[in-house]
Parts: C-alpha cells; structure tokens; sequence
C-alpha cells in the first residue's frame, strides 16, 4: 500500500514539473511576443508622427470652390422629376438578343474523347 502511495507521489511531481515547465515556456513566449508587439506599437506611432510633420508642412494649393447649393430653399418635387428623367437622343438603343450565346466547344477535352472512341468503335 505504501509502496503505491510513494509511486502516485513520485508520479504526480513529475507531472507538476512537466507543467511547471510549460508555465515557465509560455511565460517568456507571452513576454516576448509582448515586448515584440509593444516595439511594432512605438515604430507606427513614430511613423505616424513623422506622416504628420510632412502633411503639415505642405504648401496648400488654392482651388475653386464648386458652386454651394442653398438647402435653405425649399425644392418642388417637379424640379426633382425633370432633373432624374432621362436624356432623350436621337441614337437607338440596342436590344438584348434572345438568342443564347454559346463557345463553339464548351468543353474541347470531351469532345476530343468522344470523337477518339468513335473512331474506335468505327475500326
């Protein structure tokens, strides 16, 4: 009885040392992924600060402004249809086809196969 008890005891500080092991490896994984992370974090930021100082150093360039509409008057929903119909021009407009358009040979190795056992059927 002793005898397994001793056993279970050995057997079980193997067991804490394997996992004690484990902790201790995911720890300085964790850490160096986090210092690795935290590096990336203050490249960006100084990338970032140095974007800034470029775009506030450009020289703006003076452009026209596009003509302002005034929201403030009211708009009559006649001026809104004849605004969204459509151009009339003198030009057809194409009609779709009802006719299915198909490749010559849809599929070229099928087809290859079917005429190979023809000709073998034939012989």
């Amino acid at each position: 009885m002793k005898e397994m008890l001793y056993k279970f005891i050995d057997e079980v500080k193997r067991e804490h040392e394997v996992m004690m092991t484990f902790i201790r490896d995911f720890q300085t994984t964790n850490e160096i992924l986090f210092k690795e992370r935290n590096n990336s974090l203050i490249e960006l930021r100084f990338g970032i600060q140095e974007l800034l100082k470029v775009i506030n150093n450009t020289p703006t360039i003076d452009c026209e402004e596009p003509d302002v509409v005034n929201h403030d008057k009211p708009i009559k929903s006649e001026e809104v249809l004849a605004n969204d119909q459509p151009q009339k021009t003198s030009e057809p407009i194409a009609q779709p086809s009802n006719t299915i358009q198909t490749s010559p040979i849809l599929f070229p190795r099928r087809l290859r196969k079917e005429k190979e056992e023809a000709q073998q059927k034939k012989s």
